[in-house]
């Protein structure tokens, strides 16, 4: 119970941390901007926290706090980059390969058959 109660106080930190950084003036010119930097920030931070939990053997509490809570609620990228790099630092070139193809190929077709599938069937509504 205590691992849920973790990274539900870090998944609240992180998705205010990613409301404010969405509302830095320079980012909100162009919304993709602001996507972008958050998940390439989500994504540098979590390959920080990975190697000062692993070189440092931090409690799995902490982990779950920051990572699977905070860098949860900023942004899913970063799990997604964490697990790509763990593919291959392992030596799973095909697999990590395979996963980011799919896994950006399948998110980007997901989310255009729900946008425009949807937008169809609020036109007869």
């Amino acid at each position: 119970m205590t691992s849920y109660l973790c990274v539900a106080l870090g998944g609240a930190f992180g998705a205010v941390a990613r409301y404010a950084a969405g509302n830095i003036p320079v980012l909100t010119a162009a919304p993709h901007f602001k996507t972008m930097f958050i998940n390439i920030t989500g994504c540098l931070v979590i390959g920080i926290l990975w190697a000062a939990i692993e070189q440092w053997q931090v409690s799995r509490l902490w982990y779950n706090i920051l990572v699977a809570g905070f860098l949860g609620g900023f942004t899913t990228y970063s799990s997604f980059s964490l697990e790509t790099i763990r593919l291959l630092d392992e030596g799973r070139l095909p697999e990590s390969l395979g996963y980011v193809l799919i896994t950006v190929a399948g998110c980007l077709a997901g989310c255009a058959t729900g946008f425009y599938v949807t937008k169809q069937i609020l036109r007869f509504i």
